[in-house]
Parts: C-alpha cells; structure tokens; sequence
C-alpha cells in the first residue's frame, strides 16, 4: 500500500503562527497610541552651526524587543511547517519508511539554479515533487524587485537561531515638533531624516533655527516621532512587517496546497 502524505502538522505549525501575527500587528499600534510611549526627541543648540539639533532621547527597547521575540516565533512556525511537509514527501517516496539520511531532508531556499541542484535537501522525494518546489525557489523572482518572501522567511530564521535577535525596526512615519517649548519664536524645522530611516537612540532626526534666535543648549522636551514597524529588504530600504508576513504565509501555504491532491 502507497504511504499518503499527512500535511497537518504542517498546516498546524502555520495555524500557531497566526496569534504571533495578530500580536505584530495589534502590539505596536496599542503601545503607542497611549500618552507617554512616544519616542521622545530632544533638542540640542549646535553653537557651531546655529541649528537646533532634533535628537532621539527615548526609544521602547524593551518592547522592540518583545516584538522581535514575536517575529522568531512566527517565522520559525513557518519554517518549520515547509520542512514537515518535505518529510511528508520523503515517506511518500520511501513508502512510510524512514529516509536513509533523514536529517538532510528539509525544503531548500536557494538563490540559483545551480545551488538548488547541488542541494541534497530533496535526494530522497520524488522528481516530480522536486520540480513543484523547484518553481518556489526565490530566484524565479518577485514583484517591484523585493525580496522573495522565502528569502525572507530564510534570513530571518538563520538569523534568529545562530546570530541574534532579528531586529525589528521603529522607522519614523511623522514628526511633532513642540513649538511651544522654544517660547514663543517662530521655529523653522527642516527634517533631516525621511520616511523609512530607522530610528535609534541619538539619532537626529531633523535640525531649526528660531526667530529670533534662542541659544539654549537642551531642550529636554522638544518634539516626538511616529513609528510604523518595519523588516529591512533590499540593501537601504525597508518593507512594512505585517503585510510581509503575510505573504511569507501565503507562500508557505500555496506549496503546501500544491501537494494536498496526493494520493
């Protein structure tokens, strides 16, 4: 009798990841919408150059934190979940029987053709199910040239498990700069730092002058940015997380469906 593939631990590890999601994209609208987690700007009088200078003086590290913690649970979930169902398929192929070197059997992401032939991930799975994965594989491409999500979910998995926390950056999406705080002068701001630039304690973020010029050296209480969560992408930019994973999840599951009609 024919081995039928069982794709429910699969199916299951993609499910537990959905909670991991939701938090992603519940959390971080929830903290900073409360009075007082805003990341706070300060401003310091550059004598040198006559600005003020707009700097980051609070940052929620814990929760950055927290959040990358998050991100390793789902992408891990979903790593796990192509990898199950490639151990579906090489019990199919050996008929229920333990591969000969079952710790190789896992799904490849790879970034040539030529490194998915020298891979021996799928040695014991059958060719036609080594085609079918081989259509995945990242470099047949992705949209507006962004990274495939598979290369995503690769690099945030290796990085979370042999390396360190996966960042997940607090890019600025606006600005508030207190008038109020320079008494009464008329401040002209220019933001040095655009939509998308990562936000880090110290970072300056933008740069004024006041008329007529008040030489303070601190403000301690200046102004405040606001985030959106991000995932670095190509080199120099930056992609929104939740719609990121979100396709990670989608592709993930796309393959899955591609194997279900097995006997």
């Amino acid at each position: 009798m024919t081995y039928t593939p069982d794709f429910r631990s699969s199916w299951a590890k993609i499910e537990w990841a959905k909670p991991y999601r939701d938090a992603l994209d519940r959390e971080p609208i929830d903290f900073f919408s409360v009075e007082g987690n805003e990341i706070g700007l300060r401003a310091e009088y550059d004598p040198k150059s006559g600005y003020h200078l707009f700097r980051i003086n609070t940052m929620p590290d814990r929760h950055i934190m927290r959040w990358a913690m998050i991100l390793g649970d789902f992408v891990h979930n979903l790593r796990g979940a192509l990898d199950h169902m490639v151990w579906q398929l090489a019990l199919h192929e050996c008929n229920g029987d333990t591969p000969k070197k079952p710790t190789r059997v896992q799904f490849p992401i790879t970034d040539t053709p030529e490194l998915f032939r020298k891979s021996n991930n799928l040695n014991e799975i059958a060719p036609a199910h080594r085609a079918i994965i081989e259509r995945h594989q990242p470099y047949h491409g992705w949209y507006g040239g962004r990274l495939h999500p598979f290369v995503q979910l690769r690099e945030l998995s290796n990085v979370d498990k042999h390396r360190a926390i996966s960042p997940v950056l607090c890019a600025n999406g606006d600005m508030l700069i207190y008038s109020e705080a320079f008494e009464g002068a008329l401040l002209n701001v220019e933001f040095t730092a655009g939509i998308g630039t990562p936000l880090e304690s110290g970072a300056i973020l933008a740069r004024g002058t006041t008329t007529p010029p008040i030489h303070k050296h601190d403000v301690e209480v200046a102004g405040e940015a606001t985030p959106f969560i991000t995932l670095p992408d190509t080199p120099g930019s930056w992609v929104s997380l939740v719609p990121t994973i979100d396709e990670i999840a989608a592709s993930v599951a796309n393959v899955i469906r591609e194997f279900e009609p097995l006997p």
